[in-house]
């Protein structure tokens, strides 16, 4: 049997809704710290959430974008890439594939994600600096999982330590966007 009430309830919640450009809007102009939850291999979800981030009505309102998926050493290529550089698609991928969680990662709208920003920087008043937040390591250094588990607990750390400098060091929002669980520490589920 349908319950109507439930189906009320669920449309209560639903009015008065902003636009997600309208709340990011408001929140970097405010200084925040906006954190972005993203379910791996949602590539549609990924994608708008990149739109609304390389948004024109953005620009300027945050210069630092904190991402998981990326090795930190490859900080430097990365920069390179972003700011014109020649960089073979071979090479780019290193950033998100030479990783510790590197299955999550596979999906294309992540190596779409840099193409897309790199291009919408060519267009921004105030690039968007990436900082890659999984600890720099080298596979051959890593003798037994325990080692792997200490990088992989590492992640979390590094991007609050990433985080808290760059805030000290700048007025504007900063935009981090990482899988929901480190956000919310727990599985995201679907619903309201």
């Amino acid at each position: 049997m349908f319950d109507s009430s439930t189906q009320s309830k669920a449309n209560a919640q639903l009015e008065g809704m902003i636009s997600p450009l309208t709340f990011f809007k408001a929140e970097l102009e405010a200084g925040a710290i906006l954190a972005i939850g993203e379910a791996h291999w949602y590539g549609e979800l990924f994608e708008k959430m990149t739109d609304v981030l390389l948004d024109a009505e953005l620009d300027g309102m945050f210069s630092h974008l904190f991402i998981e998926f990326g090795n930190a050493k490859h900080q430097a290529l990365l920069n390179n890439y972003l700011m014109g550089e020649t960089i073979t698609d071979a090479e780019l991928a290193a950033v998100w594939l030479d990783s510790v969680a590197f299955p999550a990662w596979l999906h294309p709208c992540y190596g779409q994600f840099f193409q897309r920003l790199r291009a919408a920087n060519a267009q921004r008043k105030v690039p968007i600096n990436v900082v890659l937040t999984e600890p720099s390591f080298q596979w051959q250094d890593i003798a037994h999982a325990g080692e792997l588990t200490k990088i992989n607990a590492q992640r979390d750390q590094a991007l609050v330590d990433g985080v808290e400098k760059q805030v000290v060091k700048s007025d504007r929002g900063v935009v981090v966007l990482v899988g929901a669980r480190h956000i919310l520490k727990r599985s995201p589920t679907l619903g309201f």
